[in-house]
C-alpha cells in the first residue's frame, strides 16, 4: 500500500555508490555528477537504496542514463 511502480526503459546506466551518512553522500554523489563529462541521455534516471533504506549510514547506487 502506498506504493508506486515505475517502467524504465533499458539502456546503458552508469553506476555511482554513495556511502556514508543520508542525505549528505547522496548530494555529494549527484555534484559530482553534476560536474562530469558523462554523455547523459535523461532518459531515466534513479537511486537504489535497497534493503538497508532504514540506515541512516548506508551505501545507495545512483543510476545515471548514458549514450
Amino acid at each position: 500500500e502506498g506504493m508506486v511502480t515505475r517502467k524504465i526503459s533499458a539502456g546503458k546506466f552508469a553506476v555511482f555508490v554513495a556511502k556514508g551518512k543520508v542525505p549528505d553522500c547522496i548530494i555529494e554523489t549527484w555534484q559530482k555528477i553534476w560536474a562530469s563529462d558523462i554523455k547523459r541521455t535523461y532518459t531515466g534516471d534513479y537511486e537504489d537504496y535497497g534493503a538497508s533504506s532504514l540506515n541512516p549510514e548506508k551505501e545507495v547506487n545512483i543510476y545515471i542514463a548514458i549514450e
